[in-house]
């Protein structure tokens, strides 16, 4: 292996957060305000050898906005305790590859915004010193708007544009631009749904347990949603002794030993995908001194 062109990467980001918090005799609210940027340079030397045969650049550069607000109750003596709020974000992404060979340069330019928000919940009710019920809920909505310019060769082709979910798309084997409809498809790799169940006894002593049933709906591994994975639950379980210089905990995660698919994605027509953690046990053991 022999590098004779660049091979550098610079990369940068920054990150601004305001926070307003009003504490009122009835409730309380809190605004938070976040600003992210990111950029990441990177040149390569792409056929790793002695010769000039290919180099490659891409720059990766991403600005988003949000917004979050969280309206509460006050910490008193009410057995109800609630939170809920709204969260908006605006982001913009832009990246630029190129190839540059003896014979051929090929430049990739795309551009994607996305905007979203959400509405979420939750409540506490405590029947006895000891024991609480929490519910909670959270709506998430997404929309992408982008598109990808391809040119090779001096020749500039629109490879695809999403607008209101109509996709133009470009078949390099065929030459010919066509239409898809993405309108009412779900995201990829996105549940239509996620839960958390968990019950928790902790006892003056410092022993405690707690278990919990996280649940996830079907997912699609493509935009197409030809392919769906059904969803799946996972039980966790937690045993241990806590005090006020060390904590003893005795876990395992997935105690059914459910198979799923972590990660899944579509390749060249072909639907692959990760599998999930299988069983696992251990013991945690923490000391603070």
């Amino acid at each position: 292996m022999s590098y004779n062109g660049p091979c550098t990467g610079d990369r940068d980001g920054n990150g601004q957060t305001l926070r307003v918090k009003y504490s009122g005799d009835k409730f309380n609210v809190l605004s938070i305000t976040g600003r992210r940027h990111y950029r990441d340079d990177m040149d390569y030397d792409f056929d790793m050898t002695s010769l000039s045969s290919m180099t490659s650049k891409t720059v990766d550069e991403s600005t988003s906005l949000s917004q979050e607000i969280r309206i509460s109750s006050v910490e008193n003596n009410d057995p109800f305790q609630w939170l809920t709020g709204v969260y908006f974000f605006d982001e913009d992404i832009q990246i630029y590859q190129d190839k540059i060979s003896q014979t051929t340069t090929t430049i990739r330019n795309t551009d994607v915004d996305s905007f979203g928000y959400a509405f979420f919940g939750q409540g506490t009710y405590t029947f006895i010193d000891r024991l609480h019920l929490t519910a909670g809920l959270r709506y998430d909505f997404t929309d992408f708007n982008g598109e990808q310019e391809f040119t090779s060769g001096g020749t500039q082709t629109i490879y695809a544009e999403i607008d209101n979910w109509i996709s133009t798309e470009y078949d390099s084997t065929t030459g010919s631009s066509y239409q898809y409809d993405y309108s009412g498809n779900r995201l990829p790799n996105v549940p239509n749904y996620t839960y958390n169940l968990g019950v928790q006894y902790r006892h003056m002593s410092g022993f405690f347990c707690r278990a919990d049933w996280l649940g996830t709906g079907s997912v699609y591994s493509d935009s197409k949603n030809t392919a769906k994975e059904d969803g799946y639950g996972i039980f966790n379980l937690r045993l241990g002794f806590e005090s006020e210089n060390y904590d003893i905990h005795l876990w395992c995660k997935n105690l059914f030993d459910e198979e799923y698919l972590q990660v899944r994605f579509a390749s060249s027509g072909a639907h692959q995908g990760l599998d999930g953690d299988p069983r696992m046990m251990g013991i945690s053991f923490t000391y603070r001194f």
